[in-house]
């Protein structure tokens, strides 16, 4: 989110979208790494599930405010 935060308080919409699009990646890390903390045996099946509909709705919420400001 920081990178949301700090798109958000440069000049223009196409410097902000830029920062958006960073977040929106590495939200996709972040779901590469619980993908992986479920397959290593970190976590369990259950919390895996609730850490990835967490990761979606957060994935979401990019995706739309990317869209809005485009």
């Amino acid at each position: 989110m920081r990178r949301v935060v700090e798109g958000a308080a440069r000049d223009s919409s196409k410097e902000f979208a830029h920062f958006v699009d960073i977040a929106i990646g590495s939200c996709e890390e972040v779901r590469y790494q619980l993908l992986l903390s479920k397959d290593l045996g970190y976590i369990t099946e259950v919390r895996y599930r609730k850490l990835a509909a967490d990761y979606e709705k957060v994935k979401m919420m990019l995706s739309k405010l990317l869209t809005k400001i485009k």
